[in-house]
């Protein structure tokens, strides 16, 4: 069954580097299932140009709008076609994993959440000031507590399957 992979956690929790490894060591040849990874901030450059990367949803309502079409639009089709998908953003905001959750149940695909939310705020913070350091997206620290407070409120779905964090697979 093709996979909707779902991260859950605050900036700097280790989503992406997770999901980035999870891609790369998915099955090779021409018969295994394809995996992509799906992010926001990436598309938000891509539609917007690489400064609006760095505004996030503080940016412009309607840049926001459509890089939610264009990610709800690649990770279905996607889907549709039997590929693996791991969305390695956030998704804490209010009814965000719901709709991903809903939307891989329409395409007959199998929702599972990768929960980063054990990863303490003060690793969080320090993973983002090395990747500052190393010329990488900066994230206030207000914003980072914010988002890993409302990370720990978050209660995932019982019918969803949490991804086992000793492996990627």
């Amino acid at each position: 069954m093709t996979v909707l992979l779902l991260t859950l956690g605050a900036p700097g929790c280790g989503k992406s580097t997770q999901a980035r490894l999870w891609q790369q060591t998915g099955p090779r040849g021409p018969h295994a299932q394809a995996r992509v990874r799906v992010n926001r901030d990436e598309l938000r450059a891509m539609l917007h140009g690489a400064d609006s990367a760095l505004s996030g949803a503080d940016g412009d309502r309607g840049a926001e709008d459509r890089v939610t079409i264009a990610q709800r639009a690649a990770v279905s089709s996607l889907l549709i076609a039997a590929v693996d998908v791991v969305i390695d953003d956030t998704n804490i905001r209010p009814g965000v994993l719901a709709g991903w959750v809903d939307l891989a149940h329409q395409v007959g695909a199998e929702p599972v959440v990768w929960d980063h939310r054990h990863v303490p705020v003060d690793v969080c913070l320090a993973r983002i000031a090395q990747r500052v350091a190393g010329g990488g997206r900066a994230v206030p620290e207000s914003v980072v507590r914010r988002l890993h407070a409302e990370a720990a409120e978050l209660v995932i779905p019982a019918s969803v399957r949490l991804h086992n964090r000793a492996r990627v697979s």
